[in-house]
């Protein structure tokens, strides 16, 4: 046995770095498991029958992601499917990841199975062109591993269904799209449940209740996991950044800011190098949205409409010179590109704040930093000044500032990364979703 396979990530293990506590600096056991088994350049967005589906009472409770093959094909979500580091693997091979990543899922054991409720279930999808020698020495191994649980066996041998799964612990969903190169899929699936303890389609309004409890959902969608249900939780949700934002349209504009930053980042990161990345950024480069991320088609960023193109040349040339360029390749945080573009911007007549900020975020996003704190360009403030009005901002707060921490606004805007809510103070001006 020689095969290639992967993993199929609906979570937080795609982008969380620990498993247990925040705060553990030592607590790394997520990062760990991608780093030691995962290739995370091959990450591939398929389309799978996913949703919110199962109460995790943790740090006041979340509904997290479950596998569900009674929902509708134009119902499915996108979901991660990531390449392993080695190429050739053997049953053995498979077991130990599969044991790796039961441990980060949950509990200081490599169970196939995890606890006596079966709370969670390692599963295996086949390529429908693997042969059929290859599937059944896996299954014959997978029956052994999972039944090292006996308690846990029991209850999930009662009703595989429940996880999407057939009694051999494979997924019972069907082999995703753009994968013709991987042999099997690896993933977790964890029981639905609600509050009660039942299985059911958990309302949108439910699922947007309890984001602000822990950080889940918005990741998710930030990430690129996505559910059917998507808007309208973010419309549910988004709506109580205000008193009276009556606008039916916000989830609809809140996922399109979100799918936004998901291709702008990926189109950065997908650059070939850094001189690149500073060069386009500079010059207001920004994939085209109505064709994805794909790096042959962009277009001119319409923030910079009123700066022009000319001034973002003069001003993405001036960071591709010394001193500027070598700062920017040691920039180590958001804040150091920040402190490089916003000094460019005043060699630069009419180049602007906006101009600044954004050029930042664009390199930042090639390196994985983003902003700490929210930054008060024009349309941002005049967005913030509304909630001033409603009494949601402390305008003493924003007096003369250049940015203000996420703590200035109200529960519901803390619990957005900082781009995002500077985004929706901007759009929302801009829209008279405040008005």
């Amino acid at each position: 046995m020689n095969l290639k396979g992967g993993a199929l990530i609906i979570g937080s293990l795609f982008w969380q770095d620990y498993r247990d506590n925040k705060n553990d600096s030592k607590d790394k056991k997520r990062k760990e498991w991608r780093d030691k088994h995962l290739d995370m350049t091959s990450a591939k967005d398929v389309v799978v029958p996913i949703r919110y589906g199962r109460f995790s009472s943790k740090d006041g409770g979340t509904y997290t992601m479950v596998f569900d093959n009674s929902l509708n094909r134009d119902q499915y979500g996108v979901a991660k499917a990531v390449g392993f580091e080695k190429s050739d693997l053997d049953v053995k091979d498979i077991v130990n990841i599969v044991k790796n990543l039961s441990n980060v899922e949950g509990g200081d054991h490599p169970n196939f199975i995890k606890g006596s409720s079966a709370w969670c279930v390692c599963g295996i999808l086949f390529n429908p062109e693997l042969s059929d020698e290859d599937k059944n020495s896996l299954r014959d191994r997978w029956e052994i591993e999972m039944k090292k649980n006996g308690d846990g066996y029991k209850v999930f041998i009662n009703k595989p269904e429940l996880y999407s799964m057939t009694k051999s612990g494979e997924l019972d969903i069907p082999w995703p799209e753009g994968l013709d190169d991987l042999d099997f899929l690896l993933a977790t699936s964890t029981r639905p449940r609600d509050e009660k303890g039942d299985n059911r389609i958990i309302p949108p309004k439910e699922i947007a209740e309890y984001i602000p409890n822990r950080e889940y959902v918005i990741p998710n969608i930030m990430s690129g996991i996505r559910t059917f249900q998507d808007e309208e939780v973010l419309n549910r949700y988004l709506k109580a950044l205000s008193h009276d934002w009556k606008k039916d349209d916000i989830g609809e504009k809140g996922l399109i800011a979100f799918e936004h930053y998901y291709n702008l980042e990926k189109f950065y990161k997908n650059l070939p190098n850094f001189k690149e990345v500073v060069e386009n950024a500079g010059n207001a480069v920004v994939p085209n949205n109505t064709t994805g991320c794909d790096n042959n088609k962009t277009m001119f960023a319409g923030h910079q409409n009123r700066v022009g193109k000319k001034r973002c040349q003069d001003g993405a040339e001036l960071l591709l010179q010394a001193p500027f360029y070598e700062a920017l390749e040691k920039a180590k945080s958001f804040e150091d590109i920040f402190e490089i573009t916003e000094e460019v911007k005043t060699k630069v007549f009419g180049l602007g704040d906006l101009w600044s900020y954004d050029t930042a975020q664009r390199i930042g996003l090639a390196k994985s930093y983003y902003p700490k704190a929210v930054y008060l360009q024009t349309g941002t403030l005049l967005g913030a000044k509304e909630l001033v009005k409603r009494g949601l901002v402390d305008g003493k707060a924003l007096r003369g500032q250049r940015s203000v921490p996420q703590t200035v606004f109200s529960k519901v805007f803390r619990d957005l990364p900082c781009y995002m809510i500077e985004n929706l103070l901007c759009v929302g001006h801009n829209q008279k979703w405040f008005t």
